[in-house]
């Protein structure tokens, strides 16, 4: 297994777990500014599609394996052992 291959196992280990993937996606949240913290307060935490729901429906803070997870790994697309989380409108 090259470095590539190992950051992504231990994301995606993270991602497979429900208790590892909230942790991660309540870390992320908490170095966000108050505004999207706000939003996020009362959330749901749906793990089938990796996310975080906030109460109005409209926002998800996601995590996936790296930006773009059906492409390979570059300098824009980069692996962690974390994974990738991001606010998307619903």
């Amino acid at each position: 297994m090259n470095h590539t291959e190992h950051k992504e196992y231990l994301a995606l280990k993270i991602g497979n777990s429900k208790v590892e993937l909230l942790k991660v996606l309540k870390d992320d949240l908490s170095c966000m500014n108050d505004y999207t913290r706000n939003i996020f307060k009362d959330c749901i935490f749906d793990f089938n599609n990796k996310r975080l729901v906030s109460k109005c429906k409209k926002y998800s803070f996601q995590w996936q394996l790296r930006p773009e997870p059906n492409k390979p790994e570059s300098y824009n697309n980069q692996q962690t052992t974390l994974g990738y989380t991001s606010v998307k409108i619903n």
